[in-house]
């Protein structure tokens, strides 16, 4: 499996509409992976002053990725959002918290 950034243009989002997405994306992830297709959704984070929120995934392809998005209602009309791998930040984050945990 591999990690997963989609970036969303999110215009007038707060955060009670935050909440609601990140539970729709909970879901969204939780019905592919039953169907077969594992994905999991990780975390969001939202960035107003750009009108931007940026999700991150774990799955085997961005194409799940990309239906668990449709699933949650991510992309807006007639866009289908950008995937794409996001293994290299990951990695490095990973690895700091790993460090911390040893001490």
């Amino acid at each position: 499996m591999a990690d997963f950034l989609v970036e969303v243009y999110t215009p007038r989002l707060d955060e009670t509409a935050l909440a609601t997405l990140v539970a729709r994306l909970e879901a969204a992830a939780e019905a592919t992976s039953t169907e077969g297709s594992l994905v999991t959704y990780l975390r969001s984070i939202h960035v107003p002053e750009d009108e931007t929120c940026f999700h991150l995934f774990e799955a085997e392809s961005a194409e799940i990725v990309r239906e668990a998005g449709r699933r949650a209602a991510l992309f807006p009309e007639g866009r289908s959002g950008v995937v794409a791998p996001f293994v290299r930040h990951v990695a490095i984050a990973q690895a700091g918290r790993a460090g911390k945990e040893e001490r």
